[in-house]
């Protein structure tokens, strides 16, 4: 069991409706723990992540995607814009990715993962973890939901919506996506982490997500996915897809699979 946390075991590995040993009561009405509002297949599984790191006691609160690919209409319930990650905590309720990052990390960080404060560490950390959601995610976003405009369109103008996505994407978001995965690239070649030093920092829990996202176009480089690999083994990334459910960019889990598929071919 893990220090400080009596509660550890049934906070982290039950479901939400656990109850601690021996109170007969859920666990919320107990004793007031962190919770993650989380969305499959979402920017979410990158503070599951964070969370398992810290060590930190939480619940979690699953919501499905629905046919149309959006978040669920009571995720709203929770906060107004509706989209996850989102936590509560005590009385505060937090979305967006970025600021939930560096809440967890100043609020439980506790040594655990500790802020670079100077020098390059510091302005590399504050780079990426910017360079995750406002150059890099928008054009990625853009390109995926580029896929699937044509798709819901009427057939006989199927093949024109096709061909101004085709035209937009080669002009806009493919060249800016390349430049962007040069720099990530060339940065990464040099170093373990976003900010250097041997363990993540907020800039690695914000760039995993998008990062895990290139394959689908075939962006990725060898030095970004042997990244994206050293993430994924980590025993609390692991952690946090178990607790959050099978994950489309899980690909430790996908070559695991066709290892198995492999050996039982034999």
């Amino acid at each position: 069991m893990r220090a400080g946390d009596a509660c550890y075991d049934d906070a982290v590995r039950g479901t939400s409706s656990g109850s601690p040993p021996g109170t007969g009561r859920p666990l919320s009405s107990a004793i007031m723990v962190l919770t993650l509002h989380h969305l499959n297949a979402s920017r979410s599984q990158r503070i599951l992540w964070l969370l398992e790191e810290l060590e930190v006691p939480y619940e979690i609160k699953k919501y499905e995607r629905q046919a149309t690919q959006q978040a669920p209409q009571t995720l709203k319930d929770v906060h107004p814009l509706g989209k996850s990650p989102i936590i509560t905590d005590d009385d505060i309720t937090l979305a967006e990715s970025g600021a939930i990052v560096e809440y967890l990390i100043r609020k439980y960080g506790e040594g655990k993962i500790t802020p670079p404060t100077t020098g390059k560490a510091l302005a590399d950390e504050l780079y990426y973890v910017h360079v995750a959601e406002g150059s890099l995610m928008p054009p990625v976003v853009n390109q995926y939901i580029g896929t699937l405009v044509p798709q819901q369109t009427p057939f006989f103008i199927r093949p024109l919506a096709s061909m101004i996505f085709s035209k937009v994407n080669d002009m806009l978001y493919e060249p800016t996506i390349k430049q962007l995965v040069t720099l990530i690239d060339e940065h990464l070649s040099k170093n373990e982490w976003f900010a250097g030093g041997k363990t993540p920092s907020a800039a690695d829990f914000i760039m995993i997500f998008p990062l895990e996202t290139l394959p689908r176009f075939d962006q990725s480089t060898p030095t970004i996915a042997a990244y994206v690999k050293r993430v994924q083994q980590r025993p609390a990334y692991r952690r946090g897809i178990e607790r959050g459910g099978a994950y489309p960019y899980d690909y430790e889990a996908k070559a695991s699979d066709a290892a198995n598929e492999s050996r039982a071919a034999l």
